[in-house]
């Protein structure tokens, strides 16, 4: 008798052991779903953010495109001594042996 006791009582263990193991799966899954439409929902807010940022550095660089052109047009001879000064300065930075 105590053998097919014992082999109840494994029967039950495994029984319950399976049960868990379900509900720890299913727990599983829940929170698995849950992060995957928080990450989804992040992911959308950080493009909005992304898009916004995008159309701002546009602008920005824009509007200081524009004001680099205007300065050029009215001081074109600052203009070109700016520029050949850095050209000199590269030029020396470049073809330094060493």
């Amino acid at each position: 008798m105590p053998d097919k006791e014992a082999e109840k009582s494994t029967e039950t263990k495994k029984e319950t052991q399976g049960k868990h193991k379900e509900e720890y799966l299913k727990k599983l899954n829940t929170l698995i779903a849950e992060a995957e439409d928080k990450l989804g929902d992040t992911l959308t807010e950080l493009s909005k953010k992304a898009d916004e940022l995008k159309g701002v550095a546009e602008y920005q660089m824009k509007e200081t495109l524009e004001d680099a052109e205007e300065h050029i047009r009215k001081n074109p001879l600052t203009s070109v001594a700016i520029a050949a000064g850095i050209g000199v300065v590269l030029g020396l930075l470049l073809n330094r042996k060493g």
